[in-house]
């Protein structure tokens, strides 16, 4: 995507059958790939080999969501390897850049979907140098024609291991990750993470709830129930974001693709759906789904939804949830996590927080005011995202520009 540049000191920055220069001090080479199907084979190697990212930088995922998004948002496609002087890959950094105005900027693969960016990097001692992020980033800025990189919600520490790029300048995010231990005894886990209270109360709702018809918790296998479940999906979000009052980003024809797209495609690894559907059911009545993605012993919560009216009085989303922990638990899962953004219902099986950063790193003349903008923004969004009051105003707002457009 890029032409290759010749920096007699330093390093390239070029297309992977181009030759390279090492940077500095770590002797690595780093290329930059724009087609998917060039870095493939080293990507899957990387994640097979039990490099360090989390589900959402497995290409599966990514790619699913770039071949969504790229023609809409104008994307481009630009995943940067490191590999050693014997050709061994030890970082991959999925990038898309996209043009707004007169700036080029560059982002993590995933967007808004990915709850947890981060790098694919391996224990390789030159990535583990608190001094490689930031030469990266120099050589960066003399090579590729990006004005500023925003990397956004990064773990700082991921399954124990320290991020590479927490050395660059950053910021606390204006989120928080939310995931929890599992154990193999599911009882004892909802005896700890459930008062007794509230157990009898959900247990009340779920007799209730059987005396409409059979109740069943089921993961959607094959295409016929994976579209029955993303249809019944996408209409109880639609029905819910009109009420709240807030735009329905599931609405957007990427998104909705996006998601079809990963529900149906099997990843030749696991064998399983890159994003898994589950579904309560009464009698044919579909009236709560959840959709998430495993890798590594970890489940993560990407979306979920629960039929409104009657319905909602059974609690069927925290019913389902209760009941998927429970599947995940049986399969000998050790982690769950419901991602980014505070919520109620998360505080039952996710509590622990996960600290997340974010990077704006300019990397031209033009970048450093936009870098000023950027930072300026994030900053304010995360203050009202600490503020109570704050908070409790949006969400009047809200509900008041809901009304407007009803009446």
């Amino acid at each position: 995507m890029y032409p290759a540049r010749i920096i007699p000191e330093n390093m390239r920055i070029c297309a992977p059958e181009k030759a390279a220069s090492p940077i500095p001090a770590h002797g690595l080479t780093v290329t930059c790939h724009s087609h998917l199907d060039q870095i493939e084979p080293v990507w899957r190697k990387l994640v097979h080999n039990g490099a360090h990212c989390s589900r959402y930088q497995h290409i599966d995922w990514a790619g699913c969501w770039f071949e969504s998004f790229r023609t809409r948002s104008s994307l481009e496609l630009s995943v940067l390897l490191c590999t050693t002087p014997t050709d061994q890959p030890v970082m991959l950094l999925p990038l898309v850049t996209r043009q707004i105005g007169p700036l080029h900027i560059a982002t993590f693969m995933g967007g808004s979907h990915a709850n947890f960016n981060l790098p694919v990097w391996t224990d390789h001692p030159a990535v583990r140098d608190r001094g490689f992020a930031p030469q990266l980033m120099r050589e960066l800025r003399r090579q590729l024609s990006i004005d500023v990189l925003v990397l956004l919600n990064q773990p700082q520490i991921w399954d124990g291991v320290a991020n590479p790029l927490a050395c660059l300048p950053h910021s606390s995010g204006c989120n928080q990750g939310h995931g929890g231990e599992l154990e193999s005894n599911f009882d004892d886990l909802l005896g700890r993470r459930m008062g007794r209270s509230s157990r009898r109360k959900l247990r009340q709702k779920a007799k209730r709830l059987e005396e409409l018809g059979p109740v069943s918790c089921w993961r959607a296998e094959g295409p016929d129930e994976i579209r029955k479940v993303l249809d019944a999906f996408f209409a109880q979000k639609h029905k819910r974001m009109r009420e709240l009052g807030g735009a329905n980003v599931f609405a957007e024809p990427a998104t909705r693709h996006f998601i079809e797209a990963a529900a149906h495609r099997i990843d030749a690894v696991t064998g399983r759906p890159v994003i898994e559907l589950y579904a309560m059911t009464v009698g044919d009545d579909i009236i709560a789904t959840f959709g998430g993605i495993v890798a590594d012993g970890r489940f993560s919560g990407m979306f979920n939804s629960m039929a409104d009216g009657a319905y909602r009085d059974y609690s069927p989303g925290e019913q389902l949830l209760v009941k998927l922990v429970e599947q995940c638990c049986q399969r000998g899962l050790r982690y769950f996590d419901l991602g980014i953004g505070d919520a109620s219902y998360k505080k039952t099986f996710c509590h622990e927080t996960v600290g997340l950063m974010d990077s704006v790193v300019p990397l031209s003349r033009k970048g450093q005011l936009a870098t000023q903008a950027i930072r300026a923004g994030l900053a304010l969004k995360r203050t009202i995202k600490q503020s109570d009051r704050a908070m409790t105003f949006y969400h009047r707002l809200g509900t008041l520009m809901s009304s407007g457009r009803s009446a």
